[in-house]
């Protein structure tokens, strides 16, 4: 059981002491030097053994709970009945707490009170350290009335209020939560995720920086850790909607607590370190939620405030379209770790969650095992992207671990999308507020000049030299994802590949259509013909795409097998063979040359055909005895072989 230690006698009338030093222009009054701290009241708080800590997390963890962090201790600290009162040179009054938790890897605070008028300015630092502090102001005030700061890295925390002594009387803070931190947010080197996991800045994860910068990790009241991600909406206007599990608890009175930390990731590839936490916000709203094991487990929160430019964020598109993807990849933070992704070649299946029947009551996408990377605890409500990077789901649960290929279930978009049944338990309203219908959309990309190419496969076409060529065409979508106007342009290497288009400007939300189309020209060659289709965003590079696209051109020539019978007096098989999907077309002349019989055109797929000939002509006429020269052309290719008919 852990006790408050009051290190000094509460001082219950304000200190009439006048400091010397003047603090700068809206700073604070001691974040720039620690002065006199032995003379401000302290909370010294403990923690317990961490053996006891270990033992609590390990069956926490089998009981499929989340991660914890920190262990919160609930207190009601205020500038009335804690901390210590002086009245700076300047006329304004300051306030300190010195809170003290032994061997804590990090601090946070709940003020389940927060309310500061416009001199307010409160600061939260390192009592070694004042220069690396956290400062808030009246700008914080929420409609909830609550503040949740990020964890600083110190077991020794100053709080820091200023005010002007007119507005005194309009502070209202309270500190109802001190989050004792034991395990770090990936800086703990006895507590990582497996090794198996792959950092998102490794190459596996190139293809993805973009939907990378919409994931997040996030704390719940101070001490529990998820992972979610921003996620856009159909009227494309950057409210901040939040995609996460419902099984990581944002109970509405929760929400507030929520904060996030964004762009937490290795500097090298490996490292699964090194992150920062720097980028962080807190309080949300909680919009809509839908749980247990018969649901999606989908919560969606709203963010009090859009993050900064600075942070570099996206707002992730979705698919909720009833199929399931080809292949997944899930962006996530597991366990303390920085951001990871995980790859899963193989379909996936729709099922129940845990099931493996498909397609069960339809609410789940099932991973059968992950070919790259894995998920852990830490990793829940964090995104699955389709093939088309796309949202299609958030993780639920599964038996998923490094060395352990086992599945993993995620929450359908396209089942949390109506959900409950009304507002605050589906999707529809919040990310089609419009009521569009749309079943897909791309992401958005505040504040830049951005295009997505979809799809961004590679495209393989075959048959002969001369052609025709399957598929006779291929198509690219190019969608502006920014919010700003951008200019494109298309081009490729080949001149065997035939584009629709060159490029052209887009503005935010519209897009564009460019065909592909392969032609038979003299530089291809039997075997691999290659080509490059760039995509190239020459108002700022954003989304450039480099499409890789293969002409395989059949190297077996066109040629007649046999007849059966031959001679043949009446109906027989002519068996021949192609070295592509190809129309061919067959012909009967006379030994002098002239042409009997045309039977017209005929499809042929690569290998071995079968064209079953009745004996007649067109007409239905049956060829007189004799002998005759039977043609087949295709491809730029002939062949030829004599047969007999007999009456």
């Amino acid at each position: 059981m852990n006790r408050i230690l009051i290190a000094c006698v509460l001082l219950l009338a304000m200190v009439a002491a006048v400091e010397a030093a003047v603090p700068e222009p809206g700073g604070t009054a001691a974040m720039s030097k620690a002065r006199d701290l032995e003379a401000v009241q302290t909370v010294a708080l403990t923690l317990p053994p961490r053996a006891e800590l270990a033992a609590e997390d390990a069956a926490a963890a089998a009981a499929g709970e989340l991660y914890r962090f920190a262990l919160p201790e609930a207190v009601a600290l205020t500038p009335d009945n804690a901390g210590t009162w002086q009245t700076l040179a300047d006329g304004r009054l300051m306030w300190r707490l010195r809170i003290t938790v032994q061997d804590a890897l990090s601090l946070n605070l709940g003020f389940t009170h927060y309310g500061l008028p416009f001199s307010g300015r409160l600061a939260l630092y390192p009592a070694d350290r004042p220069g690396e502090g956290l400062v808030f102001d009246a700008g914080d005030n929420a409609y909830h009335g609550q503040l949740w700061t990020p964890i600083m890295a110190t077991d020794d925390l100053v709080v820091e209020l200023t005010v002007d002594s007119l507005e005194a009387g309009r502070v209202d803070l309270e500190i109802g939560a001190i989050n004792r931190g034991y395990r770090s947010l990936g800086g703990d080197p006895t507590d990582k995720a497996g090794a198996c996991n792959i950092d998102i800045v490794c190459p596996e994860g190139d293809e993805w920086r973009r939907e990378a910068a919409s994931v997040a990790v996030y704390s719940v009241l101070g001490s529990r850790k998820c992972t979610g991600a921003l996620i856009n909406n159909t009227t494309r206007d950057g409210r901040p909607f939040f995609l996460t599990a419902s099984h990581c608890n944002i109970l509405a009175t929760w929400a507030p607590s929520v904060t996030l930390y964004w762009n937490f990731e290795s500097p090298v590839c490996g490292g699964h370190s090194g992150g920062s936490l720097a980028d962080s916000q807190s309080g949300t709203t909680l919009r809509a939620n839908w749980g247990g094991d018969d649901t999606a487990d989908m919560t969606l929160i709203e963010l009090d405030d859009i993050p900064p430019d600075d942070y570099a964020v996206i707002y992730a598109g979705w698919n909720r379209t009833d199929t399931a993807p080809a292949s997944a990849v899930a962006i996530h933070h597991p366990e303390t770790d920085e951001k990871s992704i995980s790859f899963d070649d193989d379909p996936l299946t729709i099922t129940s969650y845990g099931g493996s029947i498909a397609p069960g009551d339809g609410t789940h996408l099932r991973i059968g095992a992950w070919e790259l990377g894995t998920t852990e605890v830490g990793s829940s409500g964090s995104p699955l992207f389709g093939p088309d990077h796309l949202i299609v789901g958030q993780l639920h649960g599964g038996f998923a671990a490094c060395g352990v290929l086992e599945p993993d279930w995620y929450g359908r978009v396209q089942s949390s999308w109506n959900g409950g049944g009304n507002q605050d338990s589906r999707l529809r309203d919040w990310l089609d507020p419009a009521d569009t219908g749309a079943v897909t959309l791309e992401a958005l990309e505040p504040d830049r000049a951005s295009i997505a190419v979809r799809p961004g496969d590679d495209v393989v076409f075959s048959g002969l030299l001369a052609g025709p060529f399957e598929p006779s065409s291929t198509t690219w979508t190019i969608v502006s994802t920014g919010t700003l106007p951008v200019d494109w342009t298309v081009t490729t290497d080949a001149p065997w590949l035939q584009l629709s288009s060159a490029g052209g400007t887009l503005v935010s939300g519209a897009e564009v259509t460019v065909t592909g189309i392969p032609v038979a020209t003299d530089d291809l060659a039997t075997g691999n013909n290659y080509a490059t289709v760039s995509f190239v965003n020459t108002t700022s590079g954003g989304g450039d795409t480099d499409v890789d696209v293969n002409l395989v051109v059949g190297s077996i020539s066109l040629r007649i097998l046999h007849v059966a019978p031959n001679p043949a007096w009446g109906p027989a098989d002519i068996v021949y063979q192609v070295g592509g999907d190809m129309e061919v077309h067959i012909r009967f002349y006379d030994l002098r040359g002239m042409l009997v019989a045309d039977l017209g055109a005929v499809r042929s797929t690569t290998g071995e055909n079968v064209y079953q000939w009745s004996g007649r002509d067109p007409e239905g006429k049956a060829l007189p005895g004799g002998v005759y020269i039977l043609e087949i052309e295709g491809g730029g290719q002939k062949d030829r072989m004599k047969i007999a008919q007999t009456h």
